[in-house]
């Protein structure tokens, strides 16, 4: 069965359009694997070579499972620049994803190294959508290595008993190193501080983290959400197909 999902996440991969395709989360939305189970993934069918916010059935259906399609207003969008890979300086970074309303009950990531090769990959319990959802890379994973480009897709379990009736939604992450004064010049600021140096230095996904983790605290800040919108736009990304920020 396991070998079959991933002729199936390649097929589904395979016809993938290729064209480019505010935060909503919950306090307690820290998805974790369903049952802990992960599994190394050599085997799985490598992804496109060039990875873009577009769902496994087109766009029709606006990246929506079909039972959802008249009730979703937004896309499946993984929080992942459109252009370039985002960068990272975790070995364990956190990925996100913009979830429209679901009827589906399951989703599964999956990670790709730079070779395209399948590395990693576990299945989530999905509630309390539309939302944004987080994923931290776990310990028993791979870890990211400095220099490397991954490919990491996220998909919608629509039918568990008709893996092609998923929707999937695919990213870029690099893992690269700062100067020891950089590194430590960001870790002493305080933390909106620390959201404006990851951006001059280019840090895609702990300025995500950051944004987040500063909204959580100070929900009613409104530059807050300027913020987000602006991080969004620069990584060429629509705020309006992305769930809002939440009061």
């Amino acid at each position: 069965m396991i070998r079959i999902r991933f002729l199936l996440l390649s097929a589904l991969l395979g016809i993938m359009a290729l064209a480019p395709s505010a935060l909503g989360i919950q306090a307690q939305r820290q998805v974790l694997p369903r049952e802990g189970r992960t599994q190394q993934i050599s085997d799985l069918p490598p992804p496109p070579q060039n990875p873009k916010r577009t769902t496994g059935g087109g766009r029709r259906d606006g990246g929506s499972c079909p039972q959802d399609a008249k009730t979703a207003t937004q896309s499946l969008t993984a929080l992942s620049p459109e252009i370039e890979p985002g960068s990272t300086l975790s070995d364990y970074p956190t990925f996100f994803v913009s979830v429209p309303t679901t009827s589906a009950k399951t989703a599964e990531f999956s990670l790709f190294d730079q070779t395209r090769r399948g590395i990693y990959q576990t299945t989530f319990t999905l509630t309390g959508t539309p939302s944004i959802v987080r994923f931290t890379l776990p310990s028993n994973a791979p870890p990211l290595a400095v220099g490397q480009t991954y490919t990491w897709a996220f998909a919608l379990i629509c039918e568990p008993n008709n893996r092609r009736r998923d929707r999937l939604t695919t990213g870029w992450i690099r893992r690269i190193q700062l100067a020891p004064a950089q590194l430590r010049q960001i870790t002493q600021a305080v933390a909106k501080e620390r959201v404006l140096l990851y951006r001059k230095v280019g840090i895609w996904y702990e300025t995500l983290s950051a944004v987040i983790e500063l909204q959580r605290a100070q929900p009613t800040d409104p530059t807050l959400e300027v913020a987000w919108k602006d991080l969004l736009q620069s990584g060429g990304l629509n705020p309006t197909a992305i769930q809002p920020l939440r009061k």
